[in-house]
């Protein structure tokens, strides 16, 4: 059985979410690759909205460790 790919919209980009370090957990950051701050055209601080089975938003910091991944870190 095959998935169907959904096109991402402008503004918009499907990641897989995963774990943030330790140390930035509790403090509503989240960060990814910096070609997903590119693609979505966000900035390291501005507060960015992520849709799953639940939202939530969170403060955008890119980091090198994700780059070219499809993944964003949350706490």
């Amino acid at each position: 059985m095959s998935e169907e790919t959904i096109p991402d919209k402008p503004g918009e980009m499907s990641l897989r979410v995963a774990e943030i370090n330790k140390a930035s957990a509790g403090r509503g950051l989240c960060s990814a690759g910096i070609h997903v701050a590119r693609r979505l055209n966000i900035k390291a601080g501005e507060i960015v909205e992520i849709v799953g089975k639940k939202s939530t938003a969170c403060i955008f910091f890119p980091n090198s460790e994700d780059e070219g991944k499809q993944i964003i870190r949350i706490d």
